[in-house]
């Protein structure tokens, strides 16, 4: 039962964590300058919008998937689990940042 209860600290932690994020999107996408412009033919929102739902969600659930991983669990599948959401989360930023060609993605 102990297991559990911390699995769920875990997830309540990470949610909070992910909603003051979300709440503070618009200047840390200011700071990171992960910011979507609109452009007018594709792009028609009126402001510049903050691309930061990815880190949003990622950086937290990484920070305590790892901190779960060392602390409580360490199965061996959990490494590879945390370095292909970390590559997809590195691919997801350079795109966001540079924009990668779909092959390249």
């Amino acid at each position: 039962m102990g297991q559990v209860l911390t699995i769920a600290e875990f997830c309540v932690a990470s949610a909070v964590l992910s909603a003051i994020f979300c709440f503070y999107a618009a200047p840390i996408g200011r700071v990171t300058g992960l910011l979507d412009h609109p452009d007018g033919a594709l792009k028609l929102h009126r402001d510049s919008t903050p691309l930061i739902g990815g880190v949003a969600l990622f950086l937290p659930s990484f920070v305590f998937s790892f901190a779960y991983f060392a602390f409580h669990n360490n199965a061996p599948l959990m490494v590879l689990s945390l370095a292909a959401a970390s590559a997809m989360f590195a691919v997801g930023v350079a795109d966001d940042r540079i924009g990668l060609s779909p092959k390249l993605r």
